[in-house]
């Protein structure tokens, strides 16, 4: 199941989840202020980051700023530690499943949360309507 963790209100927040709902994806919602990420979630979004920390923590929040900590200075280990510790120094929203993840919000790049049969029958659907419409087959 897709999970949608979150440290603030924003307006990424807020139209990521009207997004998720209006596709009709199912999802778990966490604020990590008030249940923070363990070492195993933590681990897990590392593991899924294609860029490293550049997609996974927000260097210009107040926490980060405040730490003064050179990221790429860590151990994986150290960074996991820092990040449970301060979770706010994440992006957020960050949207994952068990093999993708998505930090901010980007309708386009959403799209890879939409189950494959749901996508096929949307295609499907764009394209009859495509044909129907076409002046040159009717």
């Amino acid at each position: 199941m897709l999970k949608f963790y979150y440290n603030a209100n924003t307006p990424s927040k807020r139209k990521a989840i009207k997004w998720l709902d209006e596709q009709e994806i199912e999802y778990e919602v966490r604020n990590i202020n008030f249940k923070p990420l363990d070492e195993e979630e933590i681990t897990h979004i590392m593991h899924l980051s294609t860029e490293g920390t550049d997609q996974i923590v927000s260097k210009r929040s107040k926490v980060m700023k405040q730490l003064n900590v050179a990221l790429s200075k860590l151990s994986f280990n150290g960074l996991v530690k820092l990040i449970k510790e301060n979770q706010g120094i994440l992006k957020s929203p960050i949207l994952i499943d068990d093999d993708k993840l998505m930090t901010g919000f980007d309708s386009e790049q959403a799209g890879m949360f939409i189950p494959p049969k749901k996508r096929r029958l949307e295609m499907r659907s764009l394209l009859s309507r495509l044909i129907v419409n076409d002046p040159l087959l009717n």
